[in-house]
């Protein structure tokens, strides 16, 4: 929870996109409005991109993987960091009958992203498995090594789709915002962040305009382009929000403790949401709307905070032998 050489606009970016994927998008889900809108559909796309371009620029950033043993410490962290909270988040959800067996097995073994039909939001977590797996491969060998191989990498899940026409389409976008966060990393590091901050008013005009013509066409398809361009004009907005906050340590605290349980928000949101529809279901949709993008947020900030601490503590407890 240091702030000590963090890059606090990341910490802004992943709370505003993980409140929006969740009390937004989702809740409109589950109030049956709106969900599918392009518009809607652009800024969750746009949410998840950050989600995949900081997770990328910063291991990329932190690790050379130079070595093995590099190697084994980055996927020891990654493992224990992610999948065993993922395998819990996975079997409430199957128990709650959001899942079935098959889908939380293709999601649990990292291949939902390209065998449908996938598991509710835990597909997103499946492909970070593949990406994660991918990551040494990716970010070794000069910049055109790397084009070729992830060229290679996009040529084999073309294959997949022509040979079982399985392959879930957001997968090819994410995989290809991941290497992008990679190259980024490595090519330019932070100045990119200091470019994005200085023209974040000209990106965020650019972005809207995109979202209007969205609005107006609903067409599917300006999505994918409008949460490409949402990805680094929304970053550049979070990220000179960060540096707006950056002295004030009240504020900075907080976004420092909401993107800390940002992870579990994501995985244990529709736990609660569908416990809390079991024992209260609104008569209108907006009634669901509010009850559970006020009192189901609020409950999932509060209880992934908890889990998240929790498994920490055993973690440094356990594995790391803190005393």
């Amino acid at each position: 929870m240091s702030n000590t050489n963090r890059i606090i606009g990341f910490d802004v970016a992943r709370v505003f996109s993980i409140v929006y994927i969740i009390g937004v998008y989702h809740v409109l889900g589950y109030a049956g409005i709106y969900g599918r809108h392009p518009v809607v559909r652009t800024f969750t796309y746009a949410s998840l991109c950050i989600f995949t371009f900081i997770s990328s620029f910063l291991l990329t950033s932190k690790y050379t993987f130079e070595s093995k043993k590099e190697m084994l410490c980055f996927y020891k962290k990654r493992v224990l960091r992610f999948y065993p909270l993922f395998f819990i988040a996975s079997v409430l959800l199957y128990l709650l009958g959001v899942n079935n067996g098959i889908q939380t097995m293709k999601g649990l073994l990292g291949i939902s992203p390209f065998i449908k039909p996938h598991p509710i939001t835990m597909w997103y977590c499946a492909m970070l498995i593949s990406l994660y797996l991918l990551t040494p491969f990716l970010a070794t060998g000069g910049w055109k090594k790397q084009f070729i191989k992830f060229s290679a990498v996009m040529g084999i899940i073309i294959l997949i789709e022509v040979l079982f026409h399985s392959v879930v389409p957001r997968t090819y976008w994410y995989f290809l915002v991941y290497f992008v966060g990679i190259i980024v990393a490595q090519q330019f590091g932070v100045s990119f962040l200091s470019f994005l901050k200085r023209n974040w008013i000209i990106l965020m005009v650019v972005f809207l305009a995109f979202v209007v013509l969205t609005f107006i066409t609903r067409s599917s398809v300006l999505k994918y382009v409008n949460s490409g361009v949402g990805l680094f004009a929304l970053l550049s907005l979070y990220l000179k929000i960060g540096d707006w906050i950056e002295n004030k340590d009240k504020l900075t605290n907080c976004f420092l403790w909401l993107s800390y349980a940002s992870m579990c928000m994501y995985l244990f949101h529709r736990q609660v949401y569908e416990v809390m529809l079991t024992i209260y279901h609104p008569a209108t949709p907006m009634g669901v709307c509010l009850y559970l993008g006020l009192a189901g947020v609020i409950i999932t900030i509060v209880l992934s905070y908890c889990i998240q601490k929790t498994y920490d503590y055993i973690i440094a407890k356990i594995i790391y032998k803190v005393k």
